[in-house]
């Protein structure tokens, strides 16, 4: 797109690739079980396999997009990206893993979902989990994640850019079997806080009380998404997706 003369590219933020895990049944109810992957996988050798361009992607340890920057949070920032593998295996051995299956969930429908799940798979393995990659069509995985909880451990999914931390899909009561009651009453303080600020503030807290003692998912990195259009039009803006209003010939 690029090199073609005609044409120019908007490169934008799209969504937040993530390891969501089953929080109803199996080995991911277990907090050390979440905190031992958290702490093994090396994030930004899983994102360079789902988008081989450093400009694609971006590493970070905010749940929000970090270009919705009133909402931006760096707390719990030590526990993304630890990629300590010896340290991992140390605690699988201390909570008396003995080898149980250890389901992951994917799909070929999306490239990014896919690769990103085989090397979730082969990290995992490298540390003596006994990983399974299954792979299904995209409506199957949301069926099963939903509905399905026996057959299932971890699944790969992104989470689209929005504009407050009480969309974000991870924090809903009802995603993957449901959260612990504090976050849903963190997300319902933010949602009432009196002022900007202080809903700042509960977010800046539930970012870390997410890091630090749920894990109700892996948050692996963001990533963007490419478009390219014909220099004859103008006024071309994106947000989550192309927008057309605003857009005329160039004369």
């Amino acid at each position: 797109l690029e090199s073609d003369p005609n044409l120019d590219t908007i490169l934008m933020p799209a969504a937040n690739e993530l390891l969501g895990f089953n929080n109803v049944e199996g080995p991911s109810t277990d907090f050390r079980m979440r905190q031992v992957i958290n702490m093994a996988l090396d994030k930004k050798e899983i994102m360079m396999a789902a988008f081989p361009n450093e400009e694609f992607f971006w590493l970070d340890s905010g749940y929000m997009d970090v270009n919705i920057t009133n909402w931006l949070t760096d707390a719990g920032s030590e526990y993304y990206n630890q990629n300590n593998q010896e340290k991992a295996k140390e605690l699988l051995e201390e909570m008396g893993y003995n080898g149980e299956e250890y389901r992951i969930m994917t799909t070929r429908d999306y490239d990014h979902h896919y690769n990103v799940g085989v090397v979730i798979h082969e990290q995992l393995k490298s540390i003596g989990i006994n990983a399974v990659l299954e792979v299904y069509d995209w409506p199957t995985v949301l069926d099963i994640q939903g509905n399905e909880y026996d057959k299932w451990d971890s699944y790969i999914s992104s989470a689209s850019t929005v504009s407050t931390p009480t969309q974000l899909l991870a924090l809903s009561p009802k995603w993957a079997g449901g959260l612990y009651p504090e976050v849903s009453q963190a997300v319902s303080d933010i949602e009432t806080a009196p002022t900007l600020e202080e809903a700042k503030q509960i977010w800046d807290d539930l970012q870390l009380h997410l890091w630090e003692e749920v894990l109700p998912i892996v948050h692996l990195g963001g990533y963007s998404s490419l478009y390219g259009f014909n220099q004859k039009v103008e006024g071309l803006t994106t947000q989550t997706g192309p927008i057309f209003w605003n857009v005329s010939v160039a004369e």
